[in-house]
């Protein structure tokens, strides 16, 4: 069993969650209760989109070992990615309770307090994120687009600073920047960060649109013109 639970996670490590989930079937049976197996069948699970057979499998490993942080954590994340928002802040709360120090239960859990509108509570999550994980750059960028909603300007552009400070390709960050400044009226502070975010990604069409806006906002009448047609 455990050549085939050893197999199913280098399969994994290639992005092969098919072939792992395979393996990890193999292990089981012949230990249906093998913790690690059920843990890479849930993971599996979940990559090949069979999200409720994922969860029904973190289940059974928290059944198994109900002090152990790690099903609720993946639990969590899966069901905040099924758009199971409380459930998944719940299972979250009982993973960062088994272990403080999981970034990525704080930062899952910001994620689903902002999509539920909790902005503030979720600016304390990634603040605990980034406590944990200072090279978080997801926790940094999310937290600036709370603060955005607040249109709280300094502090998003700092939080989005930060994410790039760590991630300089993080396009959405320049992006978001480019937007926050163009609510503020600062047009060339606008201009300037879509031209970064057409650098690190110049198929995005979208960009030179928003490019477009700011030169016309600024009277850059042919500039405009030019955005608009790329757009």
């Amino acid at each position: 069993k455990e050549a085939l639970y050893n197999k199913g996670i280098s399969l994994m490590s290639l992005n092969k969650p098919k072939e792992a989930l395979d393996s990890f079937q193999g292990a089981l049976k012949t230990d249906p209760n093998y913790v690690g197996a059920l843990l890479g069948k849930a993971g599996s699970l979940a990559l090949i989109n069979e999200k409720e057979e994922a969860i029904n499998t973190y289940n059974k490993v928290i059944e198994l070992s109900p002090n152990f942080y790690l099903p609720y954590l993946n639990k969590g994340i899966t069901l905040y990615e099924m758009g199971k928002l409380s459930e998944a802040i719940e299972s979250l709360d009982k993973a960062i309770a088994l272990k403080a120090d999981s970034y990525l239960a704080y930062l899952t859990k910001g994620n689903a307090l902002r999509d539920l509108e909790n902005k503030q509570e979720a600016i304390g999550c990634y603040m605990e994120a980034i406590n944990i994980n200072s090279k978080c750059a997801e926790a940094y960028f999310n937290m600036g687009l709370c603060h955005a909603g607040f249109h709280r300007t300094e502090n998003a552009i700092s939080c989005f600073d930060a994410a790039l400070k760590i991630n300089n390709k993080l396009v959405e960050a320049y992006d978001a920047k480019g937007h926050v400044y163009f609510q503020a009226g600062q047009f060339e502070n606008a201009l300037s960060n879509y031209d970064k975010a057409i650098a690190v990604n110049p198929d995005n069409f979208e960009y030179f649109y928003k490019k477009g806006l700011c030169q016309r906002e600024l009277e850059k009448f042919e500039d405009a013109v030019k955005s608009f047609k790329m757009s």
